[in-house]
């Protein structure tokens, strides 16, 4: 098992799932659902990587994925 920022990766994978479910839960759109876990994985990649080429490898996406998406969601990074 890999370990990411201090915990393993069935513990972040199990946190999503939560999310996931909470957002049926609480009758939010697949749209909705898939940016908010978008987010919470780019914000993760964000945190571990130094660049958006490592970026892009940790999501396995290419680097101008990662820019675009970086743009889309530029407030969630601008206090970071």
């Amino acid at each position: 098992m890999t370990r990411v920022g201090g915990r393993n990766e069935r513990h972040v994978n199990f946190r999503l799932i939560r999310s996931i479910e909470q957002n049926f839960i609480e009758k939010k759109g697949l749209k909705e659902t898939l940016e908010e876990v978008e987010r919470k994985l780019l914000l993760k990649a964000y945190n571990e990587c130094q660049t958006t080429y490592e970026m892009a490898k940790y999501l396995g996406i290419s680097q101008p994925t990662v820019i675009y998406k970086l743009k889309k969601y530029k407030d969630d990074f601008k206090n970071l």
